[in-house]
């Protein structure tokens, strides 16, 4: 026979059990304790991260921290992109410096596990200054020469120039425009 004790909150619970003839002498068998232990799942973890989506310059990363929400406490993070286990990331704190799904599994000291839903992590190609003028110019050694440089202009763009090797003026300096 089963029993269901209909019990879900996380606790121990007692329960007994007998076996009892139903015909002739209806001998019945000393009870057998049978211990019942529910062990609490953590909450939903959350993410939090600390920038939003990026422009990947070879360097540069989001870090994505879980939020467990515990009690009880947690003893082991373990992180995932797009459903691959992340091997070695078992920290509360991720690095992120690729495109993905992110998600964390925390579990407690209980061995139960919860997951947090996804965070998806964009990163923007990194754009491409269009600059038009001529490259190749004369001068003598230690000699100064004027040229002209232009870029294509776009208000959601700024422009930062500089020389290689340094010591070049430009005017007006940094914006966009000719030059």
């Amino acid at each position: 026979d089963t029993y269901d004790p209909g019990v879900t909150a996380p606790g121990v619970y007692t329960y007994y059990v007998t076996d009892q003839q139903v015909s002739g002498d209806l001998c019945e068998s000393p009870p057998t304790e049978i211990t019942l232990t529910i062990n609490p799942i953590p909450d939903q973890p959350t993410i939090s991260r600390n920038n939003p989506d990026f422009c990947f310059n070879g360097t540069s990363s989001i870090t994505l921290t879980a939020n467990p929400h515990s009690p009880p406490a947690v003893s082991r993070y373990q992180w995932y992109r797009n459903g691959n286990l992340l091997p070695g990331d078992t920290n509360n704190t991720l690095n992120v410096s690729q495109v993905g799904n992110y998600y964390v599994e925390v579990t407690n000291s209980y061995g139960c596990s919860a997951y947090s839903d996804s965070v998806y992590i964009f990163m923007h190609k990194r754009p491409k200054a269009k600059i038009e003028g001529d490259g190749y110019y004369c001068s003598l050694p230690g000699g100064t020469i004027a040229f002209g440089l232009s870029t294509y202009t776009d208000a959601n763009y700024s422009y930062n120039w500089y020389s290689d090797p340094p010591g070049a003026v430009f005017s007006p300096n940094n914006t966009s425009g000719t030059w």
